[in-house]
């Protein structure tokens, strides 16, 4: 749930998902019914938890509906609301997801940074290995390049290491990661 929490940005003019993975593929800002759906769902998991206080308040708090069915199956109406804003730190790193995120503060007008340190070989991967994004103000002042053409390292803002072409070793020519992981979906 926090991991959840930390990857939604300030407004700008509504709270979005930061870019990452197939989201990228959306060039304009994005809340993803399943995102909310998946707040829902892991709010659902841990009841009676802080951390399913924190998402009744997210979820009452931030823009955008989920999926009717997951509303009635899981929404809990006996989860009370905790502010987490000034408790929880602006600070988070997410070793499952390999993503580093912060923020100056939890106001809508927050500068917000997320940097991207996950493996670099799984499937269906995208080249963002390595790669930042920066929103002050609700506008973004690094974003890399959205949509499905942008699958290569090159088009996000990645930090290249070994920059070659390795074909055998699944290399692409433009950066260290071939789009889409090893087995090239």
């Amino acid at each position: 749930i926090l991991a959840l929490i930390h990857l939604m940005t300030p407004k700008n003019p509504y709270n979005i998902v930061y870019p990452y993975g197939d989201l990228e593929h959306d060039a304009s800002d994005y809340y993803p019914v399943n995102y909310h759906n998946a707040i829902l769902g892991a709010m659902h998991a841990v009841p009676g938890s802080k951390e399913a206080e924190y998402a009744a308040f997210w979820m009452s708090h931030t823009a955008g509906d989920g999926s009717i069915l997951y509303e009635y199956l899981w929404k809990n109406p006996n989860i009370r609301e905790t502010d987490y804003r000034g408790l929880i730190p602006k600070k988070y790193y997410s070793k499952g997801l390999g993503f580093i995120l912060s923020r100056t503060s939890w106001q809508d007008d927050a500068t917000y940074y997320g940097f991207q340190c996950k493996a670099s070989e799984a499937d269906h991967m995208h080249g963002d290995s390595l790669s930042f994004n920066i929103m002050r103000k609700g506008v973004w002042i690094t974003k890399e390049l959205s949509g499905y053409d942008a699958a290569h390292t090159e088009f996000h803002n990645s930090l290249l290491i070994e920059n070659y072409a390795d074909y055998d070793n699944k290399k692409s020519m433009g950066g260290t990661q071939s789009p889409y992981g090893w087995q090239g979906d």
